[in-house]
C-alpha cells in the first residue's frame, strides 16, 4: 500500500507541475525518514520516464507540399541583422533582463524537461499590468523573431509585433497592435494566430483573412517548443520546432504601416494566463533563447480603402474620418477619395459640381481580392435626406455604388461613364424639381443597374456599346427615357422603345392618378382595384434584393407591388382533456412557440398579425427577413395590451418597416428571472418600431445591439440587470434612433447607455431621446456619442447622473427642456454641446447650463408616480423651441400635452402567471412599484 502511494506521489504529482523539492517535502510528510536523501531509485526512474514520455512526445511535423512549393517559388528573406539576443543565463534569479520592464519581466530558475536553466517570466503584478513593452531601442519593420516557449495547462504565449506609438503608456495609443502567438490547452493541438487589433471596427478589414494555423502537435504541460516568426512586408512565415507550418501573404498585416516608422515589440497576457497563480510551475508566460533580427527589406506603403464623412455643418480642416469630424464640401471629399473608399453624406443640401474621373485605386487588404470586392460607395446617412444641387460627373471610376441621393434643381444632374468590366449600382436615387437628369454611357462589358429610383420630370439618356448593359428596375419615369432595358418600371408618359418586362405605361400623370395612390405627391403604389394587379410574368433574371420588392400573390405590373391589407389572428389551440383525469390540458409551450413562428414566417407587407393572450415562448423569438414597405408595413401586435408574453429575447434580423406592439417581453426561463442576457437586438435592419411593450428582467440589458433606424415609443423598460454594468438600453452602434415617450425604472445600471467602442470610430451618433420618464436609483442618460438630441425628459432620483458625457471627443449634443429632480449630474459643455432651459429641483447637484430654472415642478401626485404637471407648474411654457412643438414657449419635461409622446405610468414588477401568489416567488431588485 505504501509503495503504491509512493508511486502515486512520485509519478503523478510531477505531471501536475510539482518540483523535486516539493515532492521530497511531501514524501517526508508521508513517512519518509528525514535525511535519507532520495526517493527510492525505481520510483524516481518511473517518475522521470513518465514525465519524459508525456512532456516530450511530439508529432513529427513535416513541411507540406504546398509550403514547399511556396518556398521554391518565393525564397524567404535572408537571416537579417541581429539586434537582440538573450538566453537569460547571466542574471540572478529575480533580476529583470535588459530591454524589458522591471515591473513585469523577471528571470526565474526552472527545472523542466529540456530546460534546466534560467528563463524570462512575464507576469503582470496587477490585472492592469498585462502588457510589457520592450525598450524602444529594439525595433524593426521587417524582422525574424526566434524564441522558445513553455506550454502551460491552457492560455496564450503572445507577442506584440509591429507595435508603434506611445509604448509604455497605453496599448490603445499605439498606432499598430499586432497580436501574434500560440494558444495552448493541455492535450489538444497547438493553434497559432496573428491578428491586427486596431482595425477601427470594419471596412476594409471585414473578412480579410489573418494568419492562423492549427498544428497536429499536442500541447503538453512542461513541453518546450521553438518558434520562428518572419514578417516581411505582408508576407508571414511561421516555423515550429524548425519546420515551416505557415507561409502566405496577408496584406491586412500592413494595416496602418507606413514607411519611415520604427516598430517595436512587446508581450501581452491580456486575455488568458498560462495557468492559475497557485500553480507551482508556469504562471503567465515563460520565454527562453529570444533572438530578433532586422531583415532590412523594404516595405510598400499602403493606402487602404477608407471611410470618409461630409456634412453641411462640417469643416474642411477636419479629418473627415468619422461622423463627428466631417468635411464641409464635396470638393474636399472627392479630392481625397480613391476607388474603394466609402463616402457618407449627412443630412442637408450640397451645392457645387463634382468631377471624379479615372481616380487612383486604393490598395486591397486581401491577397486574393479585386476592386470588385471593394466598390466605391457614395451614400446618404441612412434614414436621412441628402439633396444635391450641382452636376456630378463620374467617369471611369470602376465599381461604384450611389445610394439614397436626391438631385434637385435645374443645375443638378448625374453623368455616369463606365467601361471595361466595371459594375455600377444606382440605389434609390431621385431626380426632380427640374433636374437635368441622368446621362449614362456604358462601354465594353460594363454593367449598370438602377433600382428603386424616381425620375420625376427629369430626362434619362442611355448609350451603350459592345456588350455593355444598362438596366432600370422598379423605377418610375415621368419623362420618356432613351436606351437601356426596363424591368418592372412605371411610366406616366409613353413607354420607351426597347426591352420592357412587366412595365406599366400610363401615358399621363392624370391617368396615373386614377390607378395609383397619389402620384402627384410621389406615391406610385397601385390602388386595390387596378386591373394590372397579378398580371405580371415571372422574371427570367434575378434582381438583387435592393432593386426588387416582395410580392403578394403573382407579380404586378409597374414599379410598386400592391399589398392588400389583411389581419391574421393566432391563438392557443383549444384546451384538451386528459383521458385519465379529465382535467384540461394546455398546449405545451414548445408547440405554442412553433405555432407563433409559423404564423410569423408567412407575413408579408401589409399584414397585421394579432397574437392572443398567454405565454408563447420560453426562448428567443426570431423576427428575420420581415421586410415591409413604408406604405405597407408589417405589424405584429398583441391582441390585448401586454396580453401576449415572450419569455426570452426578440431578435430583429434583416427587417424593414416592421412594427412590434403591445407584447410583454421578459428575461425569464421558467421560474427564474435574468436568465436571458438581452431583450431586443438588431442586425442588418432598416426601420423597425417597438411600441407599448414591457421589457423587463433581462440579465444584461433590456435593449441592446446595433440600433440604426430603431424607434422605441411608449414602452416600459424596467428592472433589467443585476449590477451596475447592466442597463435598460445598452446601444453601441450608429444612429439615427428615436427613443420617445418611454418609462424607465428599476434598472440596475443606466436607463439609456450609448457607448461606442472608445477606439472604434465615433459610432455613438444622432440619438433622439425625448419625452421619456426616467426614475432612479440608476443613472438616466450616458453617452460617448455626438449630435444627440436630449429634449423634454423628466428625470427622478438619478443617483449616478441625469446626463453624463464621458468621452472627451463627444460634440454637438443638445440637452434642453428637461426636468430633473433629486438627481446628480455631470455635463461637459465643450465641443459645441449645449445645455439650456432645464428645470432642476431638490438636492439636484448639476451644471445648470444656460437659462436654468430652479423650482418645484408641482407634479400631480409623485407618490403614485404621476409626474404630470399641475396647471400652476413653473415648467409650463418655460422651455425653448427645439422643433417638437409649434408652441414658441414649450413646456419643460415629458408631459407637455402631446399624447403620442407621453410616457406611461410605471407597471408593477412582472411575475409569471405560474408564480403569482406563491410565497417563494423570486424577488426582483429595484425600486418598489405597487
Amino acid at each position: 500500500m505504501k509503495k503504491a502511494l509512493l508511486y502515486l506521489v512520485a509519478v503523478m504529482l510531477p505531471l501536475a507541475g510539482w518540483s523535486d523539492d516539493d515532492l521530497d517535502k511531501l514524501l517526508d510528510k508521508l513517512g519518509k525518514k528525514k535525511g535519507s536523501g532520495e526517493v527510492p531509485p525505481d520510483v524516481l526512474k518511473q517518475r522521470r520516464e513518465a514525465i519524459a514520455k508525456r512532456a516530450l512526445s511530439r508529432v513529427k511535423l513535416v513541411e507540406s507540399p504546398a509550403l514547399k512549393a511556396i518556398r521554391q517559388r518565393e525564397p524567404e528573406p535572408g537571416p537579417g541583422r541581429l539586434i537582440y539576443r538573450d538566453d537569460f543565463e547571466s542574471y540572478k534569479p529575480g533580476d529583470h533582463p535588459k530591454h524589458w520592464p522591471a515591473k513585469t519581466c523577471h528571470v526565474v530558475k526552472v527545472n523542466t524537461p529540456e530546460n534546466r536553466s534560467q528563463v524570462m517570466k512575464f507576469a503582470p503584478v496587477k490585472p492592469y499590468d498585462t502588457h510589457a513593452y520592450m525598450d524602444p531601442k529594439i525595433f524593426a519593420t521587417n524582422f525574424r523573431l526566434k524564441f522558445d516557449f513553455l506550454c502551460g495547462e491552457s492560455g496564450e504565449v503572445t507577442w506584440l509585433t509591429r507595435l508603434h506609438g506611445e509604448r509604455g503608456h497605453s496599448l490603445w495609443s499605439n498606432e499598430n497592435y499586432y497580436q501574434t502567438g500560440f494558444y495552448t490547452t493541455e492535450g489538444r493541438p497547438l493553434s497559432f494566430g496573428a491578428r491586427h487589433l486596431w482595425t477601427g471596427g470594419g471596412h476594409p478589414f471585414v473578412n480579410a483573412p489573418q494568419p492562423a494555423v492549427t498544428l497536429p502537435q499536442p500541447s503538453h504541460q512542461l513541453a518546450w517548443h521553438s518558434a520562428e516568426i518572419v514578417m516581411d512586408d505582408d508576407r508571414f512565415i511561421l516555423k515550429l520546432n524548425g519546420v515551416r507550418v505557415l507561409d502566405g501573404h496577408y496584406p491586412v498585416l500592413m494595416a496602418r504601416t507606413r514607411k519611415g516608422l520604427k516598430y517595436g515589440f512587446g508581450l501581452v497576457a491580456r486575455d488568458a494566463y498560462s495557468s492559475t497563480p497557485k500553480a507551482p510551475w508556469v504562471y503567465n508566460e515563460w520565454y527562453d533563447n529570444i533572438e530578433i533580427y532586422d531583415l532590412g527589406t523594404p516595405i510598400r506603403e499602403r493606402r487602404w480603402p477608407r471611410r470618409w464623412h461630409v456634412a453641411p455643418w462640417g469643416d474642411d480642416a477636419n479629418s473627415g474620418a468619422d461622423p463627428a469630424h466631417p468635411w464641409r464640401t464635396l470638393a474636399k471629399a472627392f479630392s481625397q477619395m480613391r476607388r474603394g473608399d466609402q463616402l457618407t453624406l449627412q443630412a442637408g443640401e450640397y451645392a457645387g459640381d463634382v468631377s471624379w474621373q479615372k481616380p487612383a485605386a486604393a490598395d486591397l487588404p486581401r491577397a486574393d481580392a479585386t476592386l470588385a470586392d471593394f466598390p466605391t460607395v457614395i451614400r446618404a446617412t441612412p434614414h436621412e435626406q441628402v439633396t444635391l444641387t450641382g452636376h456630378w460627373n463620374l467617369a471611369n471610376a470602376g465599381h461604384v455604388s450611389l445610394e439614397r441621393l436626391q438631385f434637385t434643381g435645374k443645375n443638378s444632374s448625374l453623368t455616369m461613364e463606365s467601361a471595361r468590366q466595371s459594375e455600377v449600382a444606382l440605389k434609390r436615387l431621385q431626380f426632380g424639381n427640374q433636374s437635368a437628369g441622368l446621362k449614362i454611357t456604358a462601354r465594353d462589358q460594363a454593367k449598370i443597374l438602377a433600382g428603386r429610383s424616381l425620375f420625376l420630370g427629369a430626362p434619362v439618356k442611355t448609350k451603350t456599346t459592345a456588350d455593355a448593359q444598362v438596366t432600370f428596375a422598379r423605377s418610375v419615369f415621368t419623362q420618356t427615357p432613351t436606351g437601356g432595358s426596363y424591368l418592372h418600371c412605371t411610366f406616366t408618359t409613353p413607354a420607351p422603345a426597347g426591352k420592357l418586362v412587366n412595365c406599366l405605361s400610363l401615358r399621363s400623370l392624370e391617368a396615373a392618378g386614377k390607378v395609383l395612390h397619389d402620384p402627384a405627391n410621389g406615391r406610385f403604389d397601385p390602388k386595390g382595384e387596378a386591373e394590372f394587379i397579378d398580371t405580371g410574368k415571372v422574371l427570367k433574371v434575378k434582381l438583387p434584393a435592393w432593386a426588387d420588392m416582395p410580392t403578394a400573390g403573382r407579380l404586378d405590373l409597374g414599379a410598386f407591388e400592391y399589398f392588400p391589407p389583411a389581419e391574421v389572428v393566432v391563438n392557443f389551440p383549444p384546451l384538451t382533456k386528459d383521458i385519465l383525469t379529465g382535467k384540461p390540458v394546455m398546449t405545451p409551450v414548445k408547440e405554442r412557440a412553433e405555432i407563433l413562428r409559423t404564423a410569423i414566417a408567412r407575413l408579408r407587407p401589409g399584414v397585421t398579425l394579432r397574437v392572443g393572450d398567454g405565454l408563447w415562448t420560453e426562448g428567443d423569438l426570431a423576427l428575420g427577413g420581415l421586410r415591409g414597405e413604408p406604405y405597407a408595413p408589417i405589424r405584429i401586435e398583441s391582441a390585448q395590451p401586454l396580453g401576449a408574453v415572450i419569455h426570452g429575447g426578440v431578435r430583429f434580423t434583416n427587417c424593414d418597416w416592421l412594427h412590434l406592439g403591445g407584447f410583454r417581453i421578459a428575461g425569464w426561463q421558467g421560474t427564474k428571472p435574468f436568465k436571458v442576457s438581452e431583450g431586443l437586438t438588431w442586425s442588418g435592419c432598416g426601420r423597425t418600431f417597438v411600441e407599448r411593450c414591457e421589457i423587463t428582467a433581462f440579465g444584461h440589458a433590456g435593449v441592446s445591439g446595433e440600433e440604426q433606424g430603431v424607434t422605441l415609443r411608449q414602452n416600459w423598460i424596467h428592472h433589467n440587470g443585476t449590477g451596475g454594468l447592466n442597463h435598460g438600453i445598452y446601444w453601441s452602434g450608429e444612429g439615427p434612433s428615436w427613443v420617445v415617450g418611454n418609462t424607465f425604472y428599476g434598472n440596475a445600471g443606466w436607463a439609456f447607455h450609448n457607448h461606442q467602442g472608445a477606439y472604434d470610430g465615433w459610432r455613438g451618433w444622432k440619438h433622439n431621446v425625448h419625452h421619456n420618464l426616467f426614475i432612479g436609483p440608476g443613472g438616466a442618460v450616458v453617452t460617448t456619442g455626438s449630435r444627440g438630441r436630449f429634449f423634454h425628459n423628466t428625470i427622478i432620483r438619478a443617483s449616478n447622473a441625469a446626463f453624463w458625457f464621458y468621452n472627451d471627443g463627444h460634440r454637438d449634443n443638445r440637452i434642453a427642456n428637461n426636468l430633473i429632480v433629486d438627481s446628480t449630474n455631470s455635463i461637459h459643455t465643450r465641443d459645441g454641446n449645449t445645455f439650456t432651459h432645464n428645470l432642476t429641483f431638490n438636492k439636484t447637484k448639476t451644471l445648470l447650463g444656460d437659462h436654468a430654472l430652479t423650482a418645484d415642478p408641482r407634479f400631480v401626485d409623485p407618490t403614485k408616480h404621476d409626474y404630470r404637471l399641475q396647471p400652476n407648474s413653473p415648467a409650463r411654457n418655460a422651455g425653448k423651441p427645439v422643433g417638437l412643438s409649434i408652441n414658441p414657449r414649450p413646456t419643460i419635461g415629458a408631459y407637455d400635452g402631446t399624447p403620442a409622446w407621453a410616457p406611461p405610468k410605471p407597471l408593477p414588477k412582472y411575475v409569471p402567471e405560474a408564480l403569482r401568489g406563491k410565497k417563494d416567488a423570486p424577488k426582483l431588485p429595484g425600486i418598489k412599484i405597487d
